[in-house]
């Protein structure tokens, strides 16, 4: 039978010190007497309240990690037919980043090599384990996970805007056009770019100009949808991946952005340390797979000639590669 436990103290419960930390940890554990043991051992600890969760199977370990945020998941490796290495693998292939701690009843150094290998922040063994061991154990688990995340995000982002960047959009494309294949669904790319950005650097500069981008982007997070992925792909052009989604859908969401960028309030700090409002807008241009290319290169080709369309045509506009004169490509101006 399938448990979930928060344990209850008998004693009376007061609220923990205003500056102490709380830690939500999940225990994958299948033995109620390991829980306990686990239990008195997070309460022995002075500094945080560790509020804990525990399950006692491999199914609704997987279910509840995508339920609820946990901190830390402490998971034994025997887990009826399948092992917490099983569990690190599903989790992590399904983007779950929850730092792991392998509990096992004995000292093996093959399970504990596999343990790191999988991506597992530790490995302890069970009757080893006192307070200070597994204190800290889950702070290394967490301050390592948030090193490896911040070292993966200085790889993917933009270093101004905080977006993903051109070499990371690559893999992104790859991944969706993998779940096209898979699935059959439609996937929208939009190019974009800033009307006449060259004249906002000439006229007040470059910091004005990054004030302006990081404004745009900004702007682009809060327009688009959760699913969909904003890329910066060079200078004042951007990017944004829309999964699943059809020319017609993508149009409403590139839509929606260049309305908000044409009304809303860019206000930069010049030189002189005055603030000024600067007009701001863009020009959009959107392509399909597989309306209209087969593989990803095409796909940016031709939402790039869609982009190139709107500028030409009057620019603050959006366009889609479908609807534009396929015989003559259109000339960029600046």
């Amino acid at each position: 039978m399938e448990q979930i436990f928060q344990p209850t103290n008998q004693q009376p419960h007061f609220p923990p010190p205003m500056n102490r930390q709380t830690l939500r940890v999940l225990l994958v554990e299948d033995d109620e007497d390991d829980f306990f043991i686990v239990d008195d051992l997070l309460s022995d600890i002075q500094d945080t309240n560790y509020e804990l969760t525990w399950v006692n199977s491999y199914n609704r370990a997987v279910k509840i990690i995508y339920q609820e945020v946990f901190d830390v998941c402490l998971v034994d490796y025997r887990l009826g037919d399948k092992t917490g290495l099983d569990l690190l693998a599903e989790i992590k292939e399904n983007g779950c980043d929850i730092p792991v701690i392998l509990l096992t009843g004995m000292s093996d150094r093959q399970v504990d090599l596999a343990a790191m290998q999988a991506g597992a922040a530790d490995f302890l063994v069970k009757g080893k384990i006192d307070a200070q061991v597994i204190e800290r154990a889950i702070r290394y688990a967490i301050e390592r996970t948030r090193l490896i995340k911040a070292l993966n995000d200085l790889a993917i982002r933009d270093d101004l805007t905080g977006l993903y960047n051109r070499r990371e959009m690559k893999r992104l494309m790859d991944e969706e056009i993998e779940r096209y294949q898979r699935y059959g669904h439609p996937l929208s790319l939009t190019l974009l770019d800033i009307d006449h950005f060259k004249r906002v650097n000439d006229t007040y500069g470059h910091p004005v100009g990054d004030q302006v981008l990081n404004k745009l982007a900004q702007i682009i997070r809060e327009s688009i949808r959760s699913v969909d992925r904003p890329i910066r792909y060079g200078g004042e052009e951007f990017a944004i991946i829309l999964p699943e989604t059809p020319e017609h859908e993508a149009y409403k969401v590139a839509e929606r952005l260049r309305e908000n960028v044409a009304t809303g309030e860019f206000v930069c700090e010049l030189k002189d340390e005055t603030l000024e409002s600067i007009l701001i807008t863009i020009s959009l241009g959107i392509a399909e797979l597989p309306g209209d290319a087969a593989h990803p290169k095409a796909l940016v080709n031709a939402a790039d000639q869609a982009l190139y369309s709107a500028k030409n045509n009057g620019r603050n506009q959006t366009k889609v590669y479908r609807e534009i004169d396929q015989k003559t490509k259109p000339v960029s101006s600046p």
